[in-house]
């Protein structure tokens, strides 16, 4: 590990020193980052209002009554007057209301929910559900969605990705801020490009998009989160958030995430697999020997962000992200096909900032800022590699944005309008310059028709696109409907999408002309797909069932290997998803639920259950958790690559989970692939055997 001891500590220490003159500080009512659909921005709509604290999981309405396309709810601190000029009832209520903000913070990630209303809230992620997935990495958070497919490249990797009702082309685009560019899952990096060290909660809209609060967010005293993780292939993995207030407006927030993986072989012969083979009727499932790819990364960054007492924000970040990963991929030659590795490396920098919630009268306005510049390099492995070899490429993307909106009672009309230039240099030292354009109107009407709450949403936006002088033109849409009532939740919803406009960086990808391809066939890159969906909560008491559906046009498989690491896929794109989920709330200590996805495509079925049990211990601060999970797929097309044929085997993935929490101090164990079978969820790259990994999770509060 790169990092010192004494550097943590003396930046813990600066962190936690007392701010200034922090305690001055009066709670509001938190923003209301109100997302419409996928491709929109969060905008902030702030309300001063009597102050409260947030709301621990518990206390949130039904899960049936949770809009995972609303409002999302966090904590604003505004400032009143000195504390000087208050009398002491005055003080004496500043004072308990500070407190509680505090304990309201450690209650989100200290108070386990036992109810079904916060075990299986839809469509939103607490900062309860981000600790205790005991993870450097956020896809085993976002996987409790039911809709939700967890495609894991390795143990744990940036490559790491969830899916959106399983569908390859869904990139799921990840979202903090108005002012911040999405992140969106693609060639390069998967959706775990996001460590839990840099979010707080988050909302998962339909189709594909994920929309979190990012630190630092208005706060009333510092807080450290710790997170380490040990294990096999001298695995070391560190996730580590501090932040804190700086005085009166002004909030920081540093996190620094590190993943590591031994590259090397390994084998499980001899005991272990004596151990197996009376219980398997095909031991060739068993795992006996493999190859364990390189994890080596690091990402870091920081914000700072300024709110004033009526809720306009001031914000800018800095992310560095220095990755290094090994790549699969087949080389032909005269002895056959082989598989091989390549070493991937990413050095990012990433900056961005803007201004929220401005107010102009009743307008209000957003705008920001962005600018990144990426370095790629592969290195190959194998000494017989010819193609690619050290080839580097680089890509520098600036953007601006605005969103001015227009709050009418309930109702909420915006304005988007979005700039970006790309230049991109390829491996083969190809220059190509994308410049898009992607004005948007949407709006949303919330009504209430007795005890049902309801909401109407739309948008249309167009996608103008000039490569090479040549322009591409996309309209882009989406409209949907939701409704919740006593526990019970309805939503529809339809979609145009595009696929993220990119080039990719390896030359052999694209093997027409560069004249012919941009000049004849300019919409090569602006692939336009519709899908249309729906879904439902039931809940009774204890227990409830999720119950979803969506249909998509054809996607060229060929296209939509530009977006996946080596061009490879792990599965066909269905056209038609139904998702079916039952869900048992909390009795007597257990809980279980488990999602089933249904495809018109291999593998037909996919599916996801998890067994819990906690138990409280003395004066119920310590308590005892174990989870036990099962992932299941059915076999996939078949397919050949490096000279293996076993990819597309049927997975049976049993892990487990043991964990000790007193108060905000988890110590965890993981058991991984109990049956110690072959399983691969991407072509190319098998799972190790029976894997054993523990660590810790700590959030301290100042």
């Amino acid at each position: 590990m790169m990092i010192s001891h004494q550097k943590v500590f003396v930046l813990a220490a600066l962190l936690f020193w007392p701010p200034g003159r922090a305690a001055a500080q009066t709670p509001s009512v938190g923003t209301t980052a109100e997302t419409n659909h996928p491709d929109s921005v969060i905008s902030t709509d702030t309300i001063m209002d009597t102050p409260r604290a947030s709301r621990p999981a518990d206390s949130l309405p039904r899960a049936g009554a949770v809009d995972s396309g609303s409002s999302e709810e966090g904590l604003s601190v505004s400032q009143g007057g000195e504390t000087g000029s208050l009398d002491s009832l005055e003080r004496a209520a500043l004072r308990d209301s500070i407190l509680e903000i505090k304990a309201s913070i450690f209650r989100g990630y200290s108070h386990y929910p036992s109810t079904l209303d916060s075990a299986f809230v839809l469509g939103r992620v607490f900062p309860f559900h981000i600790f205790s997935a005991d993870d450097a990495a956020i896809s085993p958070a976002l996987q409790d969605h039911p809709a939700m497919v967890r495609i894991p490249y390795t143990l744990s990797s940036s490559l790491n990705r969830v899916l959106f009702f399983g569908l390859p082309s869904g990139h799921v685009a990840l979202k903090s801020n108005a002012w911040e560019p999405k992140l969106r899952s693609g060639a390069v990096v998967g959706t775990d490009i996001i460590s839990p060290g840099d979010m707080h909660d988050a909302v998962i809209l339909p189709p594909a998009s994920v929309c979190y609060d990012a630190f630092p967010r208005p706060m009333a005293s510092p807080h450290v989160l710790m997170f380490w993780e040990s294990g096999l292939f001298a695995e070391n993995s560190l996730d580590v958030r501090f932040a804190r207030p700086l005085g009166r407006h002004v909030n920081l927030g540093v996190f620094s995430t590190y993943r590591y993986f031994e590259r090397g072989e390994y084998s499980t012969s001899g005991s272990m697999e004596d151990l197996y083979e009376p219980f398997m009727k095909d031991t060739s499932v068993l795992v006996r020997e493999g190859e364990n790819p390189l994890t080596q990364e690091h990402l870091s960054g920081a914000r700072v962000g300024w709110t004033s007492s009526n809720g306009v924000r001031l914000a800018a970040a800095y992310d560095y992200f220095d990755l290094h990963d090994d790549i699969a991929f087949e080389k032909l030659d005269t002895s056959g096909s082989m598989l091989y590795w390549s070493e991937r490396s990413l050095y990012s920098h990433r900056a961005s900032g803007g201004i929220d919630n401005l107010r102009l009268g009743a307008l209000g306005l957003g705008a920001g800022a962005f600018v990144n510049n990426d370095v790629h390099r592969t290195l190959p492995l194998a000494d017989s590699l010819e193609t690619g070899a050290g080839a580097r490429g680089e890509r520098t993307r600036v953007g601006a944005s605005a969103t001015p909106f227009l709050p009418l009672g309930d109702d909420t009309t915006r304005l988007h309008y979005e700039f970006s230039k790309d230049d991109k240099t390829r491996f083969n030292g190809g220059k190509w310059t994308i410049v898009e354009h992607r004005p948007a109107l949407s709006h949303v009407h919330r009504f209430s028709l007795g005890p049902v709450n309801t909401k109407l949403f739309g948008s249309f936006g167009y996608m103008l696109a000039f490569l090479e002088d040549n322009l591409a033109r996309a309209p882009v849409w989406d409209a949907g409907f939701s409704a919740d009532a006593f526990g019970q939740r309805l939503g529809v919803f339809a979609a145009q999408q595009r696929m993220p406009l990119d080039v990719p960086y390896d030359t052999a990808v694209v093997l027409m002309p560069r004249r012919l391809l941009v000049e004849v066939y300019p919409e090569s890159f602006v692939d336009l797909y519709r899908l249309y969906g729906a879904d439902a909560l039931l809940s009774y008491k204890r227990a409830g069932i999720y119950l979803g559906a969506i249909l998509t046009d054809d996607i060229d498989p060929y296209k939509l290997a530009y977006y996946w690491p080596g061009g490879t896929v792990p599965y066909t794109q269905p056209r038609r998803v139904l998702v079916v989920s039952p869900l048992l709330g909390w009795w007597h200590g257990l809980a279980a639920r488990s999602s089933w996805l249904f495809s018109d495509t291999k593998p037909y079925v996919k599916s996801h259950s998890t067994l819990s049990f906690h138990s409280p211990g003395r004066g119920k601060r310590q308590r005892l958790f174990v989870d036990l999970g099962y992932d299941y797929w059915t076999e996939r097309e078949y397919v050949s690559l490096g000279g293996i044929d076993t990819w597309s085997e049927p997975i049976h993935d049993v892990h487990m989970k043991i964990a000790v929490q007193i108060r905000t101090f988890r110590l965890y164990y993981k058991i991984g692939n109990m049956l110690n079978r072959k399983n691969a969820y991407v072509p190319g790259y098998f799972l190790p055997g029976i894997t054993f990994r523990w660590g810790f999770n700590w959030m301290l509060q100042g």
